[in-house]
């Protein structure tokens, strides 16, 4: 099974693990690592790196960060290219793409599951049109 690791500014990843495991129950081989407002890059860089480890086995880790370019993404790359297991990392972590990883990460090698998280995360961003509400109406207004 690849490990799954989420990172992020604030608790947006430990926010997601608790709204994934409130739909598919406690899940094995997740952390969450937290961008604090007073935490430094070194700090960062060893959280997400030993969390790789704690996760890590022969199919790998998927890590998945908030924002591409900022400090959660460059702690995970850097964990990614010390590692000494397979690591892929994906920005934009959003639900689906953790709950396409974790139903997902039992029966795809790493590399494909990098994909199809990145897909979910695309599809999971849909308009949704809500007919006759906008503008709002003016009830109770004379």
């Amino acid at each position: 099974m690849i490990g799954l690791v989420l990172v992020s500014h604030g608790d947006l990843a430990a926010s997601h693990r608790r709204a994934a495991e409130m739909l598919l129950g406690p899940q094995e081989a997740v952390r969450a690592v937290e961008l604090g407002p007073d935490t430094p890059p070194a700090a960062l860089r060893a959280d997400v790196a030993r969390a790789v480890a704690e996760v890590a086995g022969p199919a790998g880790v998927l890590v998945l960060v908030d924002l591409y370019g900022g400090s959660p993404e460059e702690a995970a790359a850097a964990a990614a290219a010390e590692a000494r297991w397979p690591v892929e990392v994906v920005a934009g972590l959003n639900l689906a793409m953790v709950l396409a990883a974790l139903t997902q990460r039992g029966s795809l090698p790493l590399a494909r599951l990098a994909t199809q998280v990145r897909r979910a995360g695309r599809e999971g961003v849909v308009h949704v049109p809500v007919a006759g509400r906008w503008p709002p109406a003016a009830e109770g207004r004379h």
